[in-house]
């Protein structure tokens, strides 16, 4: 009877960490206590409604196929430069050195990385979006986990509305509109 209890607690732990993805390992075993912060959000929660204040049938339809919401920040009041870059430099590595793919990735003049990068399901969903921030004075990184149609995904609305609800700079038009 030990043996097969072994063998089951055994099956059902490589289960549930074959089902984490590279990121959540690392965010599971990383040290909180350098200034970063992050925030777990249930995209059905009144707290994410309140939080990034979107609306409307194309939000509701993306929200329906979102499992959850990870904010991580920290900015120059918070956390030194070294520890931004260091969390964003292994962020980095993992995203690019896993199964993830960079639908897109700027590097501009004044030093600001930004990137989004998603990994798919065998059905050809999207199961994670990872948006990646890091700037002079301020790191954020959003990640979205679910099981996502990227052609019914509102991107322009739900990324506008992440990013210019968490201190980025470029924050115009109505994030509702879905583009």
């Amino acid at each position: 009877m030990r043996t097969f209890v072994l063998i089951f607690l055994t099956l059902f732990a490589l289960t549930s960490f074959g089902q984490r993805s590279p990121l959540d390992r690392f965010l599971k075993k990383y040290d909180w206590n350098q200034g970063l912060t992050m925030k777990e959000i249930n995209p059905g929660s009144t707290e994410f409604s309140d939080e990034f204040k979107m609306k409307g049938e194309a939000f509701d339809q993306a929200m329906a196929s979102i499992d959850k919401v990870r904010i991580i920040k920290g900015d120059s009041a918070s956390s030194s430069p070294g520890i931004r870059n260091a969390f964003f430099n292994e962020t980095y590595d993992i995203i690019r050195d896993k199964d993830y793919a960079a639908l897109i990735h700027v590097h501009a003049n004044d030093g600001e990385n930004v990137g989004l990068y998603a990994s798919k399901r065998k059905s050809g969903n999207i199961s994670e979006f990872i948006f990646l921030m890091n700037g002079e004075n301020s790191l954020l990184m959003i990640q979205i986990k679910g099981d996502i149609d990227i052609k019914e995904f509102p991107f322009g609305g739900i990324m506008q509305a992440l990013s210019c609800g968490h201190g980025h700079s470029n924050c115009e038009g109505d994030p509702n509109s879905g583009d």
